[in-house]
């Protein structure tokens, strides 16, 4: 990937619940994913390494499309960068 932009691929599943890849571009203000995935306890484990990468919040969140495996842990976004007042 290029400078800024990192994939996170989650662990391959032996069920039938896959999640996702979600993606980080880490920009001059701010930081974008590109979806969210299923799980939470991942998406907890993107954003630490978010953290870890850039102090920058992540000001953007984009879906690829509406499955739960790009979606159900847009929760866990809002809670670690809650948007400004």
């Amino acid at each position: 990937m290029g400078t800024g932009v990192y994939a996170c691929v989650p662990p391959e599943t032996n069920g039938p619940i896959p999640s996702w890849n979600v993606t980080a571009v880490i920009g001059d203000d701010g930081v974008l994913v590109v979806d969210s995935g299923r799980f939470p306890t991942l998406a907890r484990r993107i954003v630490a390494e978010i953290r870890r990468k850039t102090d920058r919040p992540v000001r953007y969140l984009v879906h690829t499309q509406w499955h739960l495996d790009h979606i159900a842990a847009d929760s866990v976004f809002r809670e670690a960068f809650p948007a400004p007042p």
